[in-house]
């Protein structure tokens, strides 16, 4: 694709723009996809080969057609495929009513992407809410998934025994966690 009559930006790289930008914005609690879910990381590739010009011409054009994707994957007679981030959101767009469930567990809280953590949020009022997790075990960003126990404000404790290992173990890694 031509962006100007200097520079010229491949069609397969704006497809995979215009993907990572759905996806980011599936990850999202975001109502609606918008500039912010162009990947940060082609804006500096973008404006280092070609200028702030042509980033901005062609980060407008991605969420154009970003959007364009959304919407083939919303429609369930497109041969375009649903990716399951999309279902999710499609669910969490729907604003579910959970109220029928007294308590919520939700493990591994740490890898949670913000649509989640929206969507369990908005039950607060009607639901005792148990998030478990270690920000240390952070494994899943690459996917979306932020520290959701940093993005919430509540009681925290500590695990008071570990079933994965015994106790000699635990003195070994509370050591090596220390410094000694």
């Amino acid at each position: 694709m031509d962006i100007d009559e200097n520079s010229k930006v491949r069609n397969t790289f704006i497809g995979m723009m215009v993907k990572e930008t759905v996806a980011k914005y599936e990850q999202s609690s975001d109502l609606v996809i918008e500039s912010k879910h162009f990947p940060f990381k082609h804006h500096k590739d973008l404006e280092a080969r070609f200028g702030k010009a042509v980033r901005d011409k062609v980060r407008s054009m991605v969420v154009r057609y970003a959007e364009d994707l959304w919407e083939e994957r919303k429609d369930k007679f497109s041969p375009v495929l649903m990716t399951h981030d999309g279902y999710l959101k499609l669910y969490a767009l729907s604003n579910p009513d959970l109220s029928k469930y007294k308590i919520m567990y939700l493990d591994e809280f740490q890898d949670t992407s913000d649509v989640v953590i929206d969507m369990v949020l908005k039950q607060k009022d009607t639901s005792k809410l148990v998030m478990v997790g270690d920000s240390r075990q952070s494994i899943y960003q690459w996917r979306g998934s932020v520290n959701a126990l940093k993005k919430v404000e509540c009681p925290q404790s500590e695990l008071s025994k570990s079933f994965r290992y015994g106790e000699e173990i635990a003195k070994v890694a509370r050591a090596v966690l220390r410094g000694k």
